[in-house]
């Protein structure tokens, strides 16, 4: 889930241009302080990140790109009550900004007891925008959790066709191909996941058997 910061910090450079951004040189710190914390990342870590966050928002509060890293890093910490207060902020300043979406349905994901909710937030994001591959990918896991391959691998082809370029796309397509049983679709994305050197067809295909869809998820993400 980590390749969504990159999108993310692209976001952010462009959200510098907002009309309700700050303005010349409180810009150029309200950037650059910024980046100073998401390059830093890797090496801070959780925790002192969020420290670093949590100044940032003191002096520029109304910055959603900022909520969204925040809720990222609380989620990956296993605060999720208080990273999905973070999400939901954010699209309270911003209600297109789909990376939220995108983050917080990735994580819902892994709460099988919640499904339903992450359906519903799911669409909730495709209504404000329907070309967001990592959307069609989160609903293409939902389909595999609830036994349905063949709509899995639908949402793999929307997505796709959006998004052609979200490797990870091709990963679920070859999971959902090999539970429907559809031999050509398999192939397809074996040789993708192969070409692309995301993955080894024949330990996803190991893994599936041993794990099953819940297995993979959790050892892929």
């Amino acid at each position: 889930m980590k390749n969504l910061l990159y999108l993310f910090i692209l976001l952010f450079a462009i959200s510098c241009t907002d009309t309700d951004a700050p303005k010349d040189t409180e810009t150029n710190k309200f950037y650059a302080d910024y980046m100073k914390i998401y390059q830093a990342y890797d090496s801070l870590g959780n925790e002192k990140t969020l420290e670093a966050l949590t100044g940032y928002l003191n002096e520029f509060p109304e910055q959603q790109s900022a909520y969204n890293f925040k809720g990222y890093i609380l989620a990956k910490m296993g605060n999720l009550e208080e990273a999905y207060e973070n999400f939901d902020y954010a699209r309270s300043l911003d209600s297109t900004a789909i990376i939220s979406y995108e983050y917080q349905t990735g994580f819902m994901l892994f709460d099988t007891s919640t499904l339903d909710e992450t359906a519903l937030l799911i669409e909730k994001g495709m209504a404000q925008n329907d070309s967001s591959g990592h959307l069609y990918n989160h609903r293409a896991w939902l389909k595999l959790l609830n036994r349905d391959p063949q709509g899995a691998l639908n949402d793999v082809t929307a997505g796709i066709n959006r998004k052609p370029n979200l490797d990870n796309l091709y990963r679920t397509g070859f999971i959902a191909a090999v539970l429907v049983e559809n031999d050509s679709a398999q192939a397809f994305y074996s040789e993708k996941i192969t070409t692309l050197e995301i993955a080894s067809p024949d330990s996803l295909k190991s893994l599936l058997n041993q794990e099953g869809v819940y297995g993979v998820l959790k050892s892929l993400y």
